[in-house]
């Protein structure tokens, strides 16, 4: 059936074979957007694993730094609610720790933790994370390649080509920073919206987004977003500035509040240290680091892994075709660069920059260094990890790009970004196993699981000690198990902790070692062979671990007893020291 149209009487085919076009149109609309949801999922199974979208299923999150992701909503989740909004005392007991210090995606954790009695008792979503975050970063490409041209299949294409940049794939080690939606969302109200107040709501709505997800994010967005808005103002003068000065001061305070509100000024400064070390390669957009199908990789600095920027071979095609495109349209239509033109071009220079860092580096060898001003180098420390600010220049790359092929090219178009996709899904190919087999490991240490599970309920509180990874793996699993019952852990691995709750835990372990009768229920989890340093305390010892027992679990049960207790665990203990030897360990 066609709608609106009447067959009765002498029928006008001319209005038939109208509403068969119009029709025709909106469902072409409609598939190509389903198609374009329905890509992301493709690429998800591709590059990943479906078994990563149980929420059940964690045991490939115990280790590195999704683990923390993990530990720091599982503790979140069964704590009550605090202030700040995000903070958690069943870790860094008795201090505690807001989760955007454990990177657990404030913004999924609040909501979920409102519905927290009807989940299961062991519930994770950063896989849901990512398949969520290419879904929507290919419906926007979608609609961003539509709205550029007009085209469906233009728009189709396009999304597909964003799901398979590099730097997003390959950024589930860190799930927040999955979120480059967030960026695409800011370019399309900078493109494509025009009414100032409509700028206004969506520019406070995506920052505070942005914020309860990642305050990297964030700061990528916020030139674009400023940009946007000065552009929509249709007044002059000293009335267009009034009116930026009030959406100005109206982010910048809201964003105060919610970076307040969620924790981000519990220890006085967000500034970590370490810019420059963090950088962006002059070579990073060409540089595979050994992942494409065509193109080598090449050298780079100890740490810039966090400056990968490696946009595909497909990638490198279409910006040269853009650029072909450009100048065949410049010289086409005689026109000069807009002010918007200008304006993106300021904001991609100042990314560039600033990903780059004060240390230029080409490969392995500094090319040259500068000292930042006073007052800059803490606002750069804050965001050492600079090498992830050339994102935003990507995308603003790419959108440019499909614009001027299209204009410039418009019957090879849909053509060339085929071509470019189909390159860069053959060059990128080898990414699948580099992400697919480290995201299926079994991360989960079931030995130091099974010999705490007997005795942990006993405890008042878990200490760990040891090196970074030892941390790691014994906080993940004692807080698997712990919080359910609402036991707190002193140690934590995180991005920032208290300093005072540093020098709190290092007296802690002291006291331990000297026996300090008023500790006895603390549960202790150390490399194995560490009993000989505590006196007079019970231990059980296996493989790599020796647990330090609580006293509730001593004197309820007899040497006996707790020896029969531990034979009967899978993994046979060791020994089980009773009232280990007094020693001079430091």
């Amino acid at each position: 059936m066609v709608p609106g149209i009447l067959l009765c009487g002498d029928l006008d085919f001319r209005y038939l074979l109208m509403g068969v076009i119009r029709y025709t149109v909106r469902s072409s609309n409609k598939f190509q957007l389903y198609l374009a949801l329905l890509a992301p999922l493709i690429i998800f199974l591709y590059f990943y694993d479906y078994g990563i979208l149980i929420p059940w299923n964690i045991n490939w999150l115990m280790g590195g730094d999704l683990g923390t992701n993990f530990i720091g909503w599982h503790a979140f989740r069964y704590d009550e609610w605090r202030f700040p909004i995000t903070k958690t005392e069943l870790l860094a007991w008795p201090h505690g720790v807001p989760i955007i210090f454990t990177d657990s995606n404030p913004l999924f954790a609040i909501i979920l933790k409102l519905f927290s009695a009807i989940l299961p008792r062991v519930f994770q979503y950063i896989g849901l994370w990512y398949l969520i975050c290419l879904i929507l970063q290919s419906t926007l490409g979608y609609f961003i390649g539509y709205k550029i041209t007009g085209s469906t299949n233009y728009g189709l294409l396009f999304a597909i080509f964003l799901c398979l940049y590099p730097p997003l794939l390959t950024r589930w080690g860190h799930a927040q920073l999955m979120g480059h939606w967030v960026i695409l969302c800011s370019i399309y109200i900078f493109l494509f919206i025009q009414d100032s107040r409509r700028v206004f709501f969506l520019s406070v709505t995506i920052t505070i987004l942005s914020i309860a997800i990642h305050l990297y994010l964030t700061a990528m967005i916020l030139p674009i977003l400023l940009a946007s808005y000065w552009f929509v103002l249709k007044c002059l003068g000293l009335e267009k500035f009034k009116k930026f000065s009030i959406y100005v001061f109206s982010i910048f305070f809201i964003s105060l509040f919610e970076l307040y509100l969620l924790g981000y000024f519990t220890y006085g400064d967000i500034g970590g240290g370490g810019f420059g070390d963090y950088s962006m390669n002059l070579n990073a957009p060409f540089n595979s680091r050994w992942q494409s199908t065509f193109l080598p990789g090449l050298p780079w600095a100890e740490f810039q892994y966090e400056g990968y920027q490696y946009v595909g071979l497909g990638g490198i095609f279409l910006i040269l075709l853009g650029l072909c495109g450009y100048i065949f349209f410049i010289r086409k239509n005689r026109c000069l660069i807009s002010n918007k033109i200008a304006a993106i071009i300021i904001i991609c220079a100042l990314f560039s920059i600033f990903a780059l860092s004060n240390k230029i580096m080409l490969g392995s060898e500094l090319i040259f260094k500068y000292d930042l001003p006073i007052g800059i180098d803490l606002l750069a420390n804050a965001f050492r990890s600079s090498g992830r600010f050339f994102w935003p220049v990507s995308y603003l790359l790419f959108v440019f790009s499909v614009y001027y092929i299209w204009n410039s090219f418009p019957r090879l178009a849909i053509g060339l970004l085929f071509s470019v996709c189909v390159v860069q899904l053959i060059d990128i190919a080898p990414l699948g196993n580099a992400i697919g087999k480290p995201i299926t490991l079994d991360r989960s240490n079931v030995i130091l699981r099974e010999a705490l599970e007997p005795f942990i309920s006993d405890a008042d509180a878990v200490f760990i000690d040891g090196t970074q990874t030892d941390l790691q793996v014994a906080s993940y699993e004692s807080s698997y198990m712990g919080s359910p019952l609402g036991l707190p852990l002193i140690s934590i691995y995180s991005s920032r902790a208290p300093k005072e709750h540093y020098l709190w835990e290092t007296n802690l372990k002291q006291s331990l070692m000297k026996g300090d009768t008023s500790l006895k229920n603390v549960m202790g989890i150390f490399p194995a062979g560490w009993h000989v340093c505590f006196p007079q305390r019970s231990f059980y010892v296996m493989e790599d671990w020796s647990i330090l027992l609580p006293e509730n679990t001593v004197s309820k049960m007899t040497d006996k007893q707790i020896f029969n207790l531990v034979q009967d665990q899978p993994v046979k203990p060791l020994g089980v020291i009773i009232d280990s030897c007094k020693s001079d360990c430091v």
